[in-house]
């Protein structure tokens, strides 16, 4: 099984054709030689992905972002996803 980390990776390097090597945790969307409509298309591709909605908040605060904090941003939201109901 996959990491989230390796996950957004894969989705990442096919959306910005870039090398797997320049993405990492700090990297932010202008490392990677994105510009906002393609930002915008990567949400679209994670939420495909990891079947979840990004919202329009998160979207903009994740534009200013790294990609660790996309993973972290997923990792919270796939938690909220499986915490049993008490």
């Amino acid at each position: 099984m996959s990491t989230i980390l390796e996950r957004v990776t894969a989705v990442v390097v096919k959306e910005f054709k870039v090398d797997e090597s320049e993405v990492y945790g700090d990297a932010d969307w202008i490392q990677l030689k994105a510009d906002p409509p393609e930002v915008d298309g990567l949400f679209a591709a994670i939420e495909q992905a990891f079947s979840i909605v990004i919202s329009p908040e998160a979207a903009r605060q994740l534009h200013d972002g790294t990609v660790g904090d996309l993973v972290k941003y997923l990792e919270e939201r796939i938690a909220e996803q499986i915490e049993p109901v008490v």
